[in-house]
């Protein structure tokens, strides 16, 4: 089984009351850990999550948190991130130029 999940600040649809929480990359640890392979649509590309990790729970970019997902070695083979959106206008300048130059995850990068 393969879960895609949007990560990030949803922002293309109007939806109202959007629970922009549960876009939060760090919130993919429990089916990770269970075994699932998730891919992490947009990368966590836009927008801001709270840091989960942190007691503080600060708010950092959500690319950061999709970083630090990436970084984890348990889930390699397990985690991977979408790459289809990620030349649309507000994304292009911020967080493309960084996934382009984290040539060790470009093997778990998929569009």
């Amino acid at each position: 089984m393969v879960l895609l999940s949007h990560t990030g600040k949803e922002h293309t649809v109007d939806g109202g009351e959007l629970r922009q929480e549960y876009g939060n990359p760090l919130m993919l640890r429990a089916p990770l850990d269970r075994g699932v392979q998730v891919i992490a649509a947009h990368c966590g590309s836009r927008g801001f999550a709270t840091d989960l990790d942190d007691p503080g729970l600060r708010t950092v970019p959500s690319l950061s948190l999709f970083f630090r997902l990436m970084d984890e070695p348990k889930y390699d083979g397990l985690f991977f991130g979408d790459i289809s959106a990620l030349t649309s206008f507000k994304r292009v300048a911020g967080a493309l130029p960084q996934i382009l130059n984290r040539k060790d995850i470009h093997h778990r990068l998929r569009k």
